[in-house]
Order: C-alpha cells, then structure tokens, then sequence
C-alpha cells in the first residue's frame, strides 16, 4: 500500500473493537472499584485454608515398618526423620485429623519398644530409641492425654517401663530426653493398674529399695527437678502414683514433705536464678498431685501443704512463670478444701406425661410422681427448685480460713498482672 492510502475497512473494524473492548474494560474496573469490590493494592491479603484429611499416611506408615532397615543407614534415618517434622508441623493447627491413624502407628511403635525391653539386644535398642523418638513427635503434635489413650497399660509394662527408664537414666543421664519422657508417660498410664503393687513385687524386695513403689518414687524424684521436658512427665506421674488407694497412706506425707522441702531450698536461691526448674517442677508436680486425688484423699495433705506454700510468698519474686505455677498450685489446694456441692433439685422428678407437666406449670413433687396418687400431700417445688429460705440455708457454708487468705494471693496477683500490662503499655506509648 502506497503511503498516505486510507486504511481497509478490516483495519478500521479491527481498531474499532480492540477500542471498543478496553473502553468496557476500563469502565469496568471504575465501577468495581467504586462500588467497594476492587482490589486494593495497598491492602494485604491473607491466605487461609483447612485441610480436610491427613494426606500423609502411606509415609508414616511406611517409616514405622521400615524402622528395623533405617536404623542401619544413618542417612536415610535422617532424611526421613527431618521429613517426618515437616509433615508433622504442616498439621499444627488441625491435629485431630491423625486420630484416625494414632491408634495403628502407637501398637506398631510400641511393639518395638516392648521387644526391646525383652531382649536388651544394641540393635534392638536403636529400633526402640527411635519409635520412642516418633512417639514424642506425635505427642508434640497430638498432645500427651490424647496418646495416653492408645499406649498399653498391662500387668507387665510397669516392670518393663520402670526397668527402662532406670537404664536410660544410668546410661545417659537425663540426655535422651526423648526417650525418658515417652517412658514416663506410659508409666504413668501403666502404675494406674487396679491391682496392689506389692503383688508385682518379688517378695525378697517387699519393704525395701527394690520394691516397685519405691522404685517409681525414687524416679519421680530424679526427673521433677530438671530442667528438661520429662520434668512434666514426672510431675504427671508423680501425681498418678500417690492417689493410688495403696500409695497415698504410705508415701503422700513424704512426697509433699520432699517437694515442700526441695521447693523451699531452692527459694532461697531464686534472686540468684540457680534453680529456677527446681521451682517450676515442685510447684508443678504440687499442682498436678492436688488435681488428680479426691477431696477425701487430699484434705489431710492439703492442710500440710498450704500454710508451708503460702508462707513462701512467691509473689514478691520478679520469677514470673515460678508466680504463675505458684498461684496454680495454691489454686489447687483452695479447691480441695472447698466441698462439693450438689443441688438438691438435681434428682427431683417431675410428672412422666409431657402434657401434665406443661399443665402444672412446672410444678414437682418429691418422690414418683407417676401414678397421681398423693400428689396432694406432697410440697411442691415451681420449676424442680426448693424453696427460697432452704436455697439460703444451702448456700450458707463455712469457709476455711485458708481459703480466704489463698483468694487474697490470687487477687494480689491479678493485681500485680495489671500493673504489668500498664507499664508495659506505658513504655510503649
């Protein structure tokens, strides 16, 4: 085409089109964002999912038969350790979608570990360090009650348990710590057996060091006071073997009298910051041991303990997770004191007809009230509650002095928890 020639009439439907389509663009974008539905470059955007299904079976489940092979190889057991975190870490926020599979993986894992503690061989100890090492990955990932459920609790695993971790512990000292909190915990879950331990016990060592009670006490010791993960194992199992009916005459005075003890030496250090484990973990373990007995089990104990815990004074410490186990403990104690209370209307029973009920208007009787035979003669209470005077006098118990003065530490720490979050906004304005 010669220059300066007008242009086709292809050309100019062409241009007329590609116009056309970024005008319709162009409107459209100003009209998104006039309306408030474009977006904003300047606004950040967050991506959020939910998984549906753990995806990751076939590999864990895979990794668990393969121990016995991987153990031998140093690089794939690496490898496949570190893989095996990252998949773990990927659920953090959904870890209920491995129920389903926990229960296969732990009798898988925890048939090795139990062949271990047969046999005794190297081999098979390196087998079982590892499933112990899964284990707690899976309890970092699941938490430890939920795997408390699936780990065995025959007759014969509190031997087998209580023998391995008091090897574990003179072999490495408190190093493999791994491996001593997994065994901790399914001691714990073990010692709660129904039967009497002196039972498990050889008769030559009833009575002395190598009895089972004074075995697992002798190990709750060692590990409430270190500075490890496995201190809150031992709190958890400590707390377990004393509320035993056939411990706690026996040993309940003498682990709160140890615990008081070590917790009160190490106190004396806390400016300096020496011993601030021994404090958690005693404080702990006091915690755990009053949450997990009766009130009728722990009112003499609690009586002991409070007045020695109180007259610490904790508070006045700058150690603010010793404060927070403190108050915890402290808190513990003042329920064990209170008595339960149950409403007496809780067992009232109303008329078995739907529609006498909704006619009376809510109103019950003592006793059967089914056959309409002396309904008369009973009192009747509106709506399944007594009376307003005997609510009063229900309500009216005494409570213990030392109640009062455990709610005024409570309060004062509050306090001192308000104080904080003023300064610290204070520094930041």
């Amino acid at each position: 085409m010669e220059e300066g020639a007008p242009e086709s009439a292809d050309g100019v439907v062409n241009d007329s089109i590609n116009k056309s389509t970024d005008s319709a663009a162009n409107e459209s974008i100003n009209k998104s964002a006039d309306d408030g539905h474009g977006e904003d470059p300047t606004e950040e955007t967050h991506v959020s999912f939910a998984l549906r299904r753990f995806e990751n079976e076939e590999f864990i489940t895979t990794l668990i038969k393969d121990i016995p092979k991987i153990v031998h190889d140093s690089v794939d057991l690496e490898a496949r350790t570190e893989r095996l975190k990252d998949l773990l870490d990927r659920y953090q926020e959904q870890p209920q979608l491995v129920d389903p599979y926990l229960g296969p993986w732990i009798a898988d894992l925890m048939l090795f570990v139990k062949k271990f503690a047969e046999t005794r061989s190297e081999e098979n100890k390196r087998t079982a360090d590892l499933c112990l090492t899964i284990l707690r990955m899976l309890t970092k990932l699941r938490g430890y009650k939920i795997i408390l459920r699936y780990l065995p609790h025959h007759v014969g695993d509190v031997e087998q348990s209580l023998s391995l971790v008091e090897e574990s512990q003179r072999q490495s000292g408190f190093v493999d710590w791994e491996q001593q909190y997994m065994l901790l915990l399914w001691l714990s879950i073990a010692i709660q057996i129904p039967f009497d331990l002196k039972k498990l016990t050889d008769p030559d060592d009833i009575g002395t060091e190598r009895s089972i009670d004074r075995r697992v006490l002798q190990v709750c010791k060692n590990f409430v006071v270190i500075s490890e993960k496995t201190r809150d194992a031992a709190a958890y199992l400590l707390s377990r073997f004393v509320t035993r009916p056939d411990a706690l005459p026996l040993y309940g005075a003498e682990v709160i009298e140890f615990l008081l003890t070590t917790l009160k030496e190490a106190v004396q250090d806390i400016d300096r910051v020496k011993k601030p484990h021994v404090i958690c973990g005693c404080l702990a373990a006091i915690a755990a041991l009053f949450k997990s007995g009766t009130r009728n089990q722990l009112e003499s104990l609690a009586a002991i303990c409070a007045p020695r815990l109180v007259s610490l004074d904790l508070l006045a410490s700058d150690f603010s997770i010793g404060r927070k186990f403190y108050v915890k403990a402290l808190q513990r104690i003042a329920l064990t004191f209170l008595p339960a209370k149950l409403p007496s209307w809780r067992y009232k029973r109303g008329y078995r007809s739907l529609e006498e009920n909704m006619t009376h208007g809510g109103i019950v009787h003592d006793g059967d009230c089914g056959d309409g035979d002396g309904k008369e003669n009973l009192p009747p209470k509106r709506n399944g509650l007594p009376p307003p005077n005997q609510m009063r006098e229900e309500e009216d118990i005494e409570v213990p002095e030392m109640v009062e003065e455990i709610i005024g530490t409570d309060r004062l720490q509050k306090k001192r928890k308000n104080c904080s979050r003023l300064f610290m906004t204070m520094q930041v304005s």
